[in-house]
């Protein structure tokens, strides 16, 4: 069993292969069972990319699942947080995501696919304009996963507030490239560029960013963005279209926006 923390490790049962130090100041340990920690945590809906290295983003993800899962918040991946992970899950990941909408008071209906975006902005020095969000389709037979940004943009733009919910339908982005588009009139809960809460319209898009190990480049204010290498021809964006905008039993699409905060509940 691995005990893992960061900075300093204490390593039960894990060779004799000795700690480094990298240029960035993390100890590491062989990096397998850290990259396969992130792989779960990603898994469970937490936006970390592996990397075998158990540093900051790795420990607020640990943190949140030891909040989520009622354990002690330490951020140290020990027998007991290790245990609950890797035990049979007491609540499906669909119905972790259906309590939280139930516990915003936002509507909830399994019967068709669901969109919806969770923020990071649970960490008190989250970075905007950061592919560090996770967007869910789900829905019946399906719970599919994407990396992207709720809140693209340098600040001082507008972002959507978290807690509501709009509806989406099949467009273009600025008349080039298939995109969810909001569906006509739909109106919006923003945050302005003055920090001040405020309600409109506008074509705040689904669609496609780029590489998502850098910020997002070409962005507008609202716009809720899904990472990819390649743009909208990427892998990622491709799949999210042929669950949306290629949908031929569904033409829309309800999205709603919350926190990981909200899915600290079991």
């Amino acid at each position: 069993m691995n005990i893992l923390r960061r900075r300093t490790f204490d390593v039960i049962g894990a060779g004799n292969c000795p700690a480094l130090k990298d240029r960035r100041g993390w100890t590491q340990v062989p990096k397998r069972p850290i990259y396969d920690l992130q792989e779960d945590l990603d898994g469970f809906g937490y936006p970390t990319k592996p990397d075998g290295i158990f540093g900051e983003i790795t420990e607020r993800g640990v943190q949140w699942f030891q909040e989520w899962k009622g354990l002690e918040k330490d951020g140290i991946f020990g027998p007991e947080t290790s245990a609950v992970m890797a035990g049979p899950p007491s609540v499906l990941l669909e119905e972790v995501i259906y309590n939280a909408l139930t516990l915003r008071n936002l509507i909830v209906t399994r019967d068709r696919l669901e969109i919806v975006g969770i923020r990071q902005k649970y960490f008190s020095d989250h970075t905007r304009n950061a592919y560090d969000d996770r967007f869910i389709i789900l829905g019946p037979g399906v719970y599919e996963t994407f990396q992207g940004s709720t809140d693209p943009g340098i600040k001082g733009a507008a972002v959507l507030r978290s807690g509501q919910q709009v509806y989406y339908e099949p467009g273009l982005h600025q008349g080039k490239y298939p995109c969810l588009r909001p569906v006509r009139g739909e109106k919006f809960k923003l945050i302005d560029k003055d920090g001040r809460p405020n309600i409109r319209t506008g074509w705040f898009n689904f669609h496609a960013g780029g590489n998502p190990s850098r910020l997002v480049r070409n962005w507008s204010a609202g716009c809720q963005i899904i990472a990819g290498n390649g743009g909208w021809k990427s892998r990622d964006y491709r799949r999210f279209l042929d669950l949306t905008y290629h949908n031929a039993d569904q033409d829309r699409f309800r999205y709603s926006l919350i926190d990981y905060a909200d899915l600290a509940h079991d």
